[in-house]
């Protein structure tokens, strides 16, 4: 077995050492010589060559697998190359243009219990759509704009399936200018979306609105832990014709952020709302569940005082952030019922991609004239004020961009007549949500 061993062994050396510089038939002839001379016998020659053989088929493979992913790479910064010069030789002016949008599908199941007793049952399907751009004209300069489905009602922009497959109107959302003269301060003109800062916006202002009218926002960093901002805003409630003065509400948000850590944050607001020619006056959007006169007509002018506080904590427990909410409003106008309040939870990431989650809970509490009633979230308890209840939600990311979402209200009056009931409302829906 050792001596045939030797002979083998050499002619494996010899191959190893020779068969990259020396080609197939020259390796062959070698094996030959061998032979003749008595070096290698007959089976031993054979064995040698099988071995070349399947050297050879895996010097093919691994050069095959080489030249495939040599030939990927090379196809991807084409690619890349074809994607930017064709960008590059875009003018100059599209090439300053953002694009951007969301489609939401939505199922939305009501139930009501009316003062006689009767229950409201109400079942619908919903969608909306929205596309905007925003072009950055000079360094300083950025204009923006947006469509949306819907009427013209400031609260809402769904679509509701009805009236044998009616086209739905697309109306302006906004459409601004931006100012910015230095990187801590921007200032805003035109129909915006909304500059004043609340971990749940939702007990003041609903998430559609846009404002109309100036607005700066102002925030500076000292250090790597501590900012502090300011959002101030002079807004149109109203236009008139002939001499009524017009309503309008300033606003003033000083606050203050603070990070303990990577991982943990605070954030505190308190916000002025000073209204003028609210008082005597009626709106078009009103939910009437203010306080009015025998015309209908505004007693107060519900210039109110807010604050808003968000704790966050990540990565506990384990890999889930932990949010704390709160946020309150008072009218210094009305004697009673003008106290609104809000306290939540929220668990997990923002959803961006498949297998996020967000898991977000809050309370809610706002009497009658603690607020302007034609301004609080329009899916509880219809975007009223003498309301207060339990929201609910959870989004789950289906892919990139895509996710599912299902929301639940409890809601109900908080101050009703004797006899009657709270008049308790259950909201269900269920959103497909995609953006681009």
């Amino acid at each position: 077995v050792q001596t045939c061993a030797l002979p083998i062994s050499l002619g494996v050396f010899l191959i190893q050492f020779t068969i990259q510089p020396v080609l197939a038939g020259e390796v062959d002839v070698l094996i030959e010589k061998l032979v003749e001379k008595g070096i290698l016998s007959e089976p031993e020659a054979k064995q040698i060559l099988e071995e070349i053989q399947k050297e050879r088929v895996k010097q093919k493979a691994t050069v095959k697998e080489i030249a495939t992913e040599a030939a990927k790479e090379t196809a991807k910064k084409t690619t890349k190359e074809e994607t930017k010069t064709a960008w590059l030789k875009l003018p100059k002016w599209v090439q300053r243009i953002k694009f951007k949008g969301d489609f939401r599908l939505r199922y939305q199941g009501e139930n009501k219990k009316l003062d006689d007793g009767s229950t409201f049952h109400r079942s619908r399907g919903r969608y909306r759509f929205r596309f905007g751009a925003s072009a950055k004209v000079t360094d300083h300069f950025k204009v923006g704009f947006g469509l949306k489905t819907g009427g013209g009602n400031p609260r809402s922009a769904n679509v509701t399936f009805t009236n044998d497959f009616e086209s739905p109107e697309i109306r302006m959302d906004y459409a601004y200018v931006q100012y910015t003269p230095i990187k801590q301060l921007s200032l805003i003109g035109g129909q915006f979306k909304n500059p004043i800062w609340e971990p749940k916006r939702d007990l003041t202002w609903d998430g559609d609105i846009r404002p109309q009218g100036a607005a700066g926002v102002f925030e500076h960093w000292i250090g790597p832990r501590f900012n502090v901002f300011t959002n101030a805003a002079f807004l149109i409630l109203n236009d008139f014709k002939g001499d009524v003065k017009i309503p309008n509400m300033f606003v003033l948000q000083p606050g203050i952020g603070f990070k303990p850590s990577d991982n943990s944050w605070l954030k505190i607001a308190g916000t002025w709302y000073l209204n003028n020619n609210v008082e005597g006056n009626q709106f078009k959007y009103s939910s009437n569940t203010n306080t009015t006169d025998a015309d209908g007509n505004l007693i107060y002018e519900y210039t109110s005082l807010a604050a808003a506080a968000e704790v966050g904590i990540d990565h506990l427990p384990g890999p889930i952030p932990v949010v704390v909410v709160f946020g309150e409003v008072i009218s210094s106008d009305a004697d009673n019922n003008n106290v609104g309040w809000i306290a939540g939870l929220r668990f997990g990431h923002y959803v961006k991609k498949f297998g996020d989650w967000q898991l977000r809970y809050n309370y809610r509490h706002l009497e009658r004239d603690a607020w302007l009633d034609f301004l609080p979230d329009s899916d509880f308890y219809g975007g009223k004020t003498n309301a207060k209840g339990h929201n609910a939600r959870l989004n789950f990311g289906l892919a990139k961009n895509v996710l599912f979402g299902l929301e639940y209200y409890y809601s109900e009056k908080i101050d009703y007549s004797p006899g009657t009931t709270s008049e308790p409302e259950q909201l269900l829906q269920v959103d497909l949500y995609l953006k681009f």
